[in-house]
């Protein structure tokens, strides 16, 4: 995965999915937590989404919570397409890496506020 994220790395800044298991387990190494950083530094946001058909990603998962300390976004209860059409948008509104970021965490938290008043 580290090496497939460094391929990556040398692209202009752009979204990037890690599919975990279950609610988010992605297997910690020392190569993979250095290109999670460098691709923060670099401007990409990284996304951490699920494999499994339902559920969701937690950054409270223990087993992949390692992860968030290294700049990547928990999915929540986002599908793969939705995940994939919202950084299509963001890279094609927003020229600005940290004006992506902002704009995915404040309409993700939108939205969970939102569900949770009904």
């Amino acid at each position: 995965m580290s090496n497939q994220l460094q391929a990556l790395l040398s692209q202009p800044p752009s979204g990037i999915m890690l599919l975990g298991f279950g609610a988010g387990n992605v297997p910690y190494s020392d190569a993979l937590a250095a290109a999670l950083q460098l691709a923060y530094e670099r401007g990409h946001m990284v996304i951490c989404a699920s494999q499994s058909p339902f559920g969701g990603v937690s950054d409270s998962y223990a087993a992949g919570s390692w992860q968030y300390d290294y700049h990547v976004i928990a999915g929540g209860r986002l599908t793969i397409p939705a995940i994939y059409a919202r950084l299509l948008w963001l890279l094609l509104r927003y020229d600005s890496p940290a004006r992506r970021r902002q704009r995915w965490l404040n309409n993700v938290t939108q939205a969970g506020t939102t569900i949770k008043k009904r």
